[in-house]
């Protein structure tokens, strides 16, 4: 019997040990599970930072080139009227020299009768 007792509390410790065991491997496994959950939630929101990242960046890309596209307009808007300006007073220029030219050469006929009228007039002064 005594032999039987001995059996009986080695199998007894065996047991409590290897269930001992189990729950410890299970609680590893949790832990093990734990941390790759852990581990895959981290490169989860790594992955969706970057992306919105990427996202905002991509936003402000496109902002950007909303701007320069805006600025390049009005800078193409700006070289059509300073054309177009030039032109006018390119234009008005060559009205004002025009009429001046017309001006000057009536005056300059003008003279040219009075000098005309003096050399009429003086021969008979004397």
């Amino acid at each position: 019997g005594e032999s039987r007792m001995q059996q009986s509390r080695d199998w007894l410790v065996d047991y409590v040990a290897k269930r001992e065991g189990d729950r410890k491997s299970r609680r590893e496994e949790n832990q093990s599970m734990q941390q790759l959950k852990s581990y895959l939630e981290d490169t989860s929101n790594a992955n969706n930072k970057i992306a919105r990242d990427y996202g905002s960046m991509m936003t402000d890309t496109s902002k950007l080139d909303n701007i320069i596209k805006q600025q390049q307009e009005t800078m193409r808007k700006l070289e059509k009227k300073l054309r177009h300006t030039t032109k006018q007073r390119e234009r008005r220029a060559a009205q004002l020299r025009d009429s001046y030219e017309m001006e000057a050469d009536r005056i300059a006929g003008e003279i040219s009768r009075q000098r005309d009228l003096r050399h009429a007039i003086t021969p008979r002064l004397y």
